[in-house]
């Protein structure tokens, strides 16, 4: 009976070891998940903390960082752009209140109520922020504001769309 005795201690320890091993793999597992997570968050709040530094600092890192100023304002213009393309062909503008996609010719916005006639202002495509008619980027988010056909306004056309 000594040789079975020998062979179920064996079978044991490598058993508990087995097991052991995978408590310890389940753990590491576990712990690569959650730093892979906190990594992600951190990502985010890098990113979150640099576009606020953009968006509250730019004219003091445009002296420190002028190329990447630069490349962001760039990225801004031609996301805009896309923006704005993307609404003509839909027929569609942005409200400058609440930000939502409305048709061209409407007198008021369908989400949130606003009157959206001609005015002495214009508004930001990407943040629907009110801006002066000569300001050629958004002071809050950095996005180009497009010109305005000052000739179909005094002509009384909206240059908006707008009736």
């Amino acid at each position: 009976m000594g040789l079975f005795d020998d062979l179920t201690k064996t079978i044991t320890k490598s058993g508990a070891a087995v097991i052991d091993k995978a408590k310890e793999v389940t753990e590491i597992a576990s712990q690569t998940a959650a730093m892979e997570k906190e990594k992600i968050a951190l990502e985010k709040l890098y990113n979150d903390l640099g576009k606020k530094m953009f968006e509250n600092y730019k004219e003091e890192l445009v002296s420190r960082f002028p190329e990447e100023v630069d490349k962001i304002e760039e990225s801004l213009r031609r996301i805009a752009e896309a923006k704005e393309n993307i609404n003509d062909k839909k027929g569609n503008r942005i409200c400058p209140a609440c930000g939502k996609e409305i048709p061209k010719g409407s007198s008021f916005c369908t989400a949130c109520g606003r009157r959206v006639t001609k005015s002495t202002s214009a508004f930001c495509p990407s943040c629907g922020k009110e801006v002066s008619k000569n300001t050629a980027f958004c002071p809050s988010c950095g996005t180009a504001i497009p010109k305005v056909d000052t000739a179909k306004e005094e002509n009384g056309d909206n240059p908006y769309g707008e009736a």
